[in-house]
């Protein structure tokens, strides 16, 4: 414990203050990335709601013109026994207005679903780009740690020793350093 004090004290203030800047600064990019993560996930929020909407509002615009093809088929259908005429005499306006009811719904419901999915990609690529800053702001955390102690970078442990040189003393009396 000794050593590593006096090899402390060799460094000088400037290697506390190096290590007290470089956790600070650790501190804030693990923050800003949780930070980030947040901000992203918020945003994954409103587009998987924005892709719920759509669904929503295509399923009432399938009911809407379900109802109304409803009421043109029965209206055309009451028009021709009003004059006189068979239900086969208005099959081909029940089929033709059936054929295009069908085809306004499908419409209806693959754009809505384009619109759902698009949002709920963009939620996922959202949630992806929040872990994607969390992990690179550990990272460079981790980085700045290693600053501080790379015996190569004259940090505060460059005077340590290296685990090469190190070995187990006899009687359980522990590791000792060879010079």
């Amino acid at each position: 414990m000794s050593a590593m004090v006096g090899t402390l004290a060799q460094s000088g203030a400037s290697g506390f203050g190096s290590m007290t800047g470089a956790g600070i600064e650790a501190g804030a990019d693990v923050a800003q990335g949780i930070y980030a993560k947040a901000a992203y996930g918020r945003q994954a929020q409103e587009a998987t709601l924005e892709g719920r909407t759509a669904l929503r509002e295509g399923s009432a615009e399938i009911s809407a013109n379900d109802y109304n093809s409803g009421k043109a088929i029965s209206s055309a259908v009451a028009a021709r026994a009003g004059s006189g005429g068979t239900i086969d005499s208005a099959m081909p306006v029940i089929s033709a207005d059936y054929s295009e009811s069908k085809i306004r719904d499908m419409y209806t419901k693959y754009s809505s679903q384009l619109v759902a999915n698009k949002a709920f990609y963009e939620a996922k690529l959202d949630k992806f780009t929040g872990q994607k800053a969390l992990y690179g702001s550990i990272l460079g955390a981790a980085g700045a740690a290693m600053k501080i102690s790379d015996p190569a970078g004259g940090g505060p442990a460059s005077n340590m020793g290296s685990l090469s040189n190190l070995s187990v003393g006899s009687g359980g009396s522990g590791l000792s350093q060879s010079s």
